[in-house]
């Protein structure tokens, strides 16, 4: 799809690892990563639809967030040795974002790099987490703090797994369309704004341009030098907003950190002369009907994720701001006490 022949869109569910099968036939052993949600809802049906993983080893690790991290990472890498697991086998990340992230790191790392295979099974994965080669685990607390830049040697998509996602989940990757939206499609968003209901049937259709779009940054700048930081719209303060809310084991989703990064990146971009205050309006009303916010922690909570965060430093943050929806503007720095002054005041907005 789109200059990435990797990528393979498939409606059968029999036919998910056809474009593969020959390597997998090749492969010294065959594992799949999963964890405790996706298991029981689509393993046993894979078995009997795809014939080719009858002989697959199957890792599961605790779902959510609190799973990409070292200790599971170093429990999956001690089963691969346990296992005399050689360079030639084949790992499938069969999941949400943090089986992609994961198992990508993994596979990267494992005795200086395996073959992996990225297979999303929620709409965050499908339209944002497993494109573009970003791998990576937390640490210490921080989102993503240790990672790599490595595509997987296929990415597989099968758009009925969504149908059995819960409605914060396809919550959560509607916020991801919702970015790619306002940062570079115009239409999009007004379709997806006039969208009768958030379900399964109503997404799935809007799928495939969402991969376009992510996959139109990354060939375009795939160590995220220049025009892919367009993507981090929302994930400034998203990702902070995320690491913090672990702490609290409050365990908000990818998406909800997202969406509350995305009204305050409005609302920067409002404060700045970028946006206008009617469009900014419009698209916070629209946001904060689907993920209100509740509870957000005060700038002196949140500034401490942020200083980790590896898009800032010392001189300042580095935001991306939209001018209207479909324009969007990357490298926009914002200093501490500029940011502090306006996070207070948004803040007191909301509250």
């Amino acid at each position: 799809m789109d200059n990435h022949p990797y990528i393979h869109w498939q409606t059968e569910l029999e036919q998910l690892f056809d474009p593969i099968e020959a390597e997998l036939q090749n492969a010294s052993a065959i594992y799949i990563l999963t964890d405790e949600n996706v298991h029981p809802l689509w393993m046993n049906t894979l078995l009997e639809n795809c014939s080719i993983l009858q002989r697959a080893h199957i890792i599961e690790i605790p779902a959510g967030e609190s799973s990409k991290e070292w200790e599971i990472a170093s429990q999956v890498i001690q089963q691969l040795l346990e296992d005399q697991a050689d360079r030639q086998i084949w790992l499938i990340n069969l999941g949400g974002g943090v089986i992609t992230d994961l198992g990508g790191w993994i596979a990267c790392n494992y005795k200086r790099g395996i073959s992996f295979v990225n297979v999303p099974t929620t709409l965050m994965g499908m339209v944002d987490a497993s494109i573009g080669g970003k791998n990576g685990i937390n640490f210490m607390g921080n989102k993503n703090m240790i990672g790599t830049f490595q595509e997987p040697d296929a990415l597989l998509i099968y758009p009925g797994f969504i149908e059995t996602l819960p409605e914060q989940e396809l919550l959560s990757g509607f916020a991801e369309m919702i970015k790619h939206a306002l940062i570079a499609d115009q239409a999009l968003w007004e379709a997806i704004t006039e969208l009768e209901e958030i379900d399964a049937s109503h997404l799935i259709p809007f799928i495939k341009r969402n991969i376009q779009i992510k996959n139109h940054f990354v060939f375009e700048d795939p160590f995220e030098e220049n025009s892919r930081k367009l993507l981090n719209y929302g994930h400034t303060l998203g990702h902070a907003l995320e690491s913090w809310s672990l702490s609290q084991n409050a365990n908000w989703s990818h998406g909800y950190c997202v969406a509350q990064g995305m009204k305050f990146a409005n609302f920067l971009s409002w404060k700045k002369g970028v946006l206008e205050e009617t469009t900014f309006g419009e698209v916070n009303e629209f946001l904060e009907e689907i993920y209100p916010s509740h509870a957000l922690p005060s700038h002196h909570h949140i500034t401490p994720y942020l200083m980790q965060d590896k898009k800032n430093n010392a001189a300042g943050l580095q935001f991306t701001l939209i001018e209207k929806p479909g324009i969007a503007l990357f490298n926009q720095r914002v200093e501490w006490s500029e940011f502090e002054t306006l996070y207070v005041l948004w803040y007191q907005s909301i509250n």
